[in-house]
């Protein structure tokens, strides 16, 4: 959810209408996951990943200022997701729709992201953006392959301790 947007320039003046999709269809995911992951916006952490299986859309919102120059103003956008649609809230990122003139297409562009509030049932997430258009908050997962690693070195770890011990 839009929680509010704030403007660097304070004589900007209009409305900014937003569309909330709480739950968008699943190809309206794979869009944005395909879309983030080809340009580097999310994932891009990740070696050798060669799907989405690493990025989550916890929320996508339409922003759109109804003037030309509030559309081009840089701004703050403060989003709030329910806690429990996340699991790492140190992980989530907003990504912002924006069209490449070197790709020909639109494309997905990671915002600088702070997560300021995870106190009670929602996260606040704030980015700063430089113009509007669609913005989804995402979450990077880690591969679970390293969980499964550990365990296995400290049972060797345990071991070695009792053959010494004798």
């Amino acid at each position: 959810t839009v929680n509010r947007v704030s403007f660097e320039q304070t004589d900007l003046s209009g409305e900014i209408a937003i569309t909330e999709y709480s739950d968008p269809p699943e190809t309206v995911r794979t869009d944005i996951k395909d879309s983030a992951m080809a340009a580097g916006a999310v994932g891009a952490e990740s070696d050798g990943a060669e799907s989405n299986d690493g990025i989550e859309v916890v929320a996508v919102s339409d922003i759109a200022p109804t003037t030309d120059q509030a559309e081009k103003a840089p701004a703050t956008v403060e989003f709030t997701v329910r806690k429990s649609a996340v699991d790492n809230p140190q992980q989530l990122s907003v990504v912002h729709e924006t069209y490449s003139f070197e790709q020909q297409a639109m494309t997905w562009e990671r915002l600088s992201t702070t997560v300021s509030d995870t106190s009670g049932e929602t996260i606040t997430v704030t980015a700063e953006t430089d113009g509007f258009s669609l913005f989804a908050v995402t979450e990077t997962t880690q591969p679970s392959q390293s969980t499964d690693e550990p365990p296995a070195e400290e049972t060797n770890g345990q071991n070695s301790d009792d053959s010494g011990d004798s």
